[in-house]
């Protein structure tokens, strides 16, 4: 088991939208971790994840979304280190998936008012094949 202080910087991800509960629907995205957000906004984790692929929004307008800002919260037991771990046979972790609108110079220094809540979702890790 990794530990707190591992470095997920450039890892690959899947996230998969939980259709049931979201704000917006998007096909599965794959992309890669920038950085660890210090200190988080609001949760116990936040990472900012690189998309190869951008998700458009069109409502209440069209947005483009590159980045994307993955939030556990203070209440889950999930985390990005339970997504490389095998826990019930299954690698992954739910997060809520928040899209960044405007990135700062210092992307470790995000700001509420940067992001738009896209929704819950599962994150994985991307297979070899998406890469």
């Amino acid at each position: 088991m990794p530990d707190a202080g591992t470095d997920w910087s450039r890892k690959p991800i899947r996230i998969l939208v939980d259709i049931d509960r979201a704000a917006v629907r998007f096909a599965p995205r794959t992309g890669r971790i920038l950085c660890k957000v210090e200190p988080p906004l609001q949760g116990k984790e936040e990472w900012l994840v690189s998309l190869d692929r951008p998700i458009i929004v069109f409502f209440p307008w069209p947005r483009v979304f590159r980045r994307v800002l993955i939030r556990y919260r203070k209440d889950m037991e999930d985390s990005l280190s339970l997504t490389f771990e095998r826990r019930f046979g299954v690698k992954q972790s739910y997060a809520w998936v928040y899209g960044v609108k405007s990135m700062p110079r210092d992307e470790k220094r995000l700001q509420e008012e940067q992001l738009r809540m896209l929704g819950p979702a599962d994150i994985h890790p991307a297979k070899s094949e998406d890469y």
